[in-house]
């Protein structure tokens, strides 16, 4: 099973949803910036609906997918259905996750070595089979993934150049990343709403996106925001 970069792992996974007979597979990978409490993702997409997670960053899914909350609080494995039972997400991400083809589905994640981080995996599809054969191919195969997807996500973090964002310009962002307007960032920062735009007119410009939402998502690839 050797596995070195984004392709071969994106292969390897679409094995392991075939082994399972899932129509869908996708991981992230999330860990501390060195010296920060500031969370980097790294997302693959070895197969997913098309346009699904472009559409999850835009709509910061993110924020109350109970799924990632329930990853990143216990790992392990975990099936959808059950999670969504125990906190339900608003109704409104269902069904657009149904509409996608994503209404059943395993997730998996495994803690990293420093206990701030780890993996998510995901797979998942309309008939999606929940048995003991598919949980025990998941045990076996995850840690090799988790190992392989920590090792890229440590490469693209030494190629990532450093983002020119001042401090205010943080602040801007988090609150915006959180749904607050402009009018909310500004009484929370205690600065005026034209300001507030000033600065979310200057952010997507040095993130290289074309709106907020877009800003918000380079901002969580780029470990400047983190994840609640």
């Amino acid at each position: 099973m050797d596995c070195k970069d984004n392709q071969a792992l994106s292969a390897l996974m679409r094995k392991v949803g075939h082994l399972i007979e899932a129509d869908f597979c996708a991981c992230l990978f999330r860990s501390k910036d060195p010296g920060t409490d500031l969370d980097r993702i790294v997302i693959l997409d070895a197969f997913f609906p098309a346009g699904w997670l472009d559409h999850y960053s835009r709509r910061q899914f993110h924020l109350i997918d109970p799924i990632i909350a329930e990853n990143f609080n216990h790992f392990g494995l975990q099936y959808w259905n059950e999670t969504y039972q125990k906190a339900p997400p608003p109704s409104m991400f269902l069904g657009e996750a149904e509409d996608a083809g994503l209404k059943h589905g395993f997730s998996y994640g495994l803690q990293d070595r420093s206990g701030t981080g780890g993996s998510l995996f995901s797979f998942a599809g309309p008939r999606l089979p929940s048995n003991l054969r598919s949980a025990a191919i998941l045990q076996q195969v995850l840690p090799h993934l988790h190992r392989v997807l920590g090792e890229i996500e440590a490469g693209e973090r030494a190629l990532t150049p450093s983002v020119p964002l001042s401090v205010r310009e943080l602040e801007v962002l988090k609150w915006t990343s959180v749904g607050k307007s402009s009018w909310e960032t500004g009484k929370i920062l205690r600065i005026s709403e034209r300001t507030v735009n000033f600065h979310m007119r200057n952010i997507p410009v040095k993130l290289d996106s074309v709106n907020r939402a877009q800003a918000v998502a380079m901002a969580l690839k780029l470990g400047l925001l983190s994840l609640p």
